[in-house]
């Protein structure tokens, strides 16, 4: 009988538990990704908010990178911008707002910002000299000459033999 009403509390008991979501309330901010550049996009996700609310998104709770309006179904995502004078290291990317419950709703995640800067528009970096004008401008002009040089040779020959006489 004691067995009997033990495998009765442990069936209620796991058949609750079942129901329970983990983590509860989706309390960890998600990112697309861990790492970015001063000036990159990413990706942040949550869950676990109240839904039609705002939720704000700020780097190391200073710097507000954007707000956003939570789904039906208490889920938001955004794409926020990393700032651009970040500086190198370990930083915390935070979502507040409304939780589902009506409490104010806090959640965090890290994301390591590299050293440098993200290039604009797609473009790669200048690398090299700034003299490639100058270069090819003077290979025009060697070019020349030297053409001229051959053809100037090649004539005088022919001019030579037509000016001599051979009359005495």
């Amino acid at each position: 009988m004691f067995t009997g009403a033990l495998v009765a509390l442990l069936v209620l008991v796991g058949g609750a538990s079942a129901q329970v979501q983990y983590p509860p309330g989706g309390s960890n901010l998600q990112t697309d990704r861990t790492q970015a550049r001063p000036g990159e996009p990413i990706t942040v996700t949550g869950a676990g908010f109240l839904p039609a609310s705002t939720v704000t998104i700020t780097f190391d709770d200073a710097v507000v990178l954007g707000t956003t309006h939570v789904r039906e179904n208490g889920t938001f995502s955004i794409e926020v911008t990393i700032p651009a004078n970040a500086s190198p290291g370990s930083h915390t990317l935070a979502a507040t707002g409304t939780g589902a419950d009506g409490t104010p709703r806090r959640i965090t995640s890290a994301v390591e910002v590299l050293g440098t800067a993200a290039a604009r528009g797609g473009t790669l970096p200048r690398t090299g000299s700034g003299i490639t004008t100058s270069l090819v401008a003077s290979a025009a002009l060697l070019i020349g000459a030297g053409s001229a040089a051959v053809v100037g040779t090649r004539r005088r020959p022919r001019l030579a033999r037509v000016g001599i006489s051979r009359r005495g």
